[in-house]
């Protein structure tokens, strides 16, 4: 742990506080999330430094509990990039999507069991399917910038609609999982706590981005989600010169999350 931040279990009821004070690291999160710049913050709370506001986001951002489990599927999915063997594209999709609440066997006509929907109709959709094409595609791609993101957007949308065929539901979320552990410089994950607290940072998407909103090779709503994100964590780089991948971005959207009750009861309390 950073020595900035410090766990008392007699202060703050245990909650991560900067150290030598009773400032929870949540709230300093939550109030740049609300957007508060740091000098705002600094002159909310004179007793901090800078250097503990960046303290807080590395609490947030460089490590969880998760770290070992995700390290597993980083790993199967660096060493098994392609889909062209039947119990690896099987492990893929079976494991990503059961780790993160996505799993594929969720549909909206139950046709066989899910052991031979896994093995009968997703894993031959994925290996006949482009996708190793359509992922080689992004292999020059290091970082998100805006020449590339509409490029990365549809690939999105690509395995998007090869899922929804498969289950007739939409899996924007499992596709952003699945993608982001081939591609983790490439792909924010998207799910509906993140969606909830990226409001926070920014409401609406610029109308720059309204041309690939609107194309039909992106599917909108992840769009919208990466497109906030990606703008996001270049004002974070360009105001604290603190650069998040999007893993630490998703850190930080679960950080607050998972601690929006907390915020509330000291609130109320």
């Amino acid at each position: 742990m950073d020595k900035r931040i410090s766990i008392d279990p007699k202060i703050c009821h245990g909650q991560a506080c900067i150290k030598g004070t009773r400032i929870p690291v949540h709230q300093i999160i939550r109030m740049m999330a609300n957007g508060d710049t740091i000098e705002e913050l600094l002159e909310e709370y004179p007793s901090i430094s800078r250097e503990d506001i960046l303290a807080c986001l590395d609490y947030v951002t460089s490590s969880s509990p998760w770290d070992f489990g995700n390290s597993i599927l980083y790993d199967l999915c660096k060493n098994n990039p392609t889909h062209n063997k039947k119990e690896i594209v099987l492990a893929k999709i079976w494991l990503i999507g059961r780790s993160y609440a996505a799993a594929i066997e969720r549909r909206k006509e139950k046709s066989s069991e899910n052991d031979a929907f896994y093995i009968k109709d997703v894993t031959p959709t994925i290996m006949e399917s482009k996708l190793d094409n359509n992922l080689s595609e992004l292999n020059e791609y290091k970082e998100i910038n805006d020449s590339n993101i509409k490029n990365i957007l549809t690939v999105h949308k690509y395995l998007s609609d090869l899922f929804k065929k498969l289950t007739g539901l939409d899996k924007r979320s499992l596709s952003s999982k699945y993608l982001h552990f081939h591609k983790p410089e490439l792909f924010f994950i998207y799910d509906s706590r993140a969606v909830n607290v990226l409001r926070n940072f920014i409401s609406r998407t610029p109308s720059t981005y309204s041309d690939i909103i609107r194309s039909d090779t992106v599917d909108a709503e992840y769009a919208k989600f990466f497109i906030k994100s990606f703008i996001t964590v270049n004002n974070i780089a360009t105001v604290l010169n603190y650069k998040l991948t999007p893993r630490a971005f998703d850190n930080l959207l679960i950080y607050i999350a998972n601690n929006g009750n907390i915020a509330k009861s000291e609130a109320s309390g």
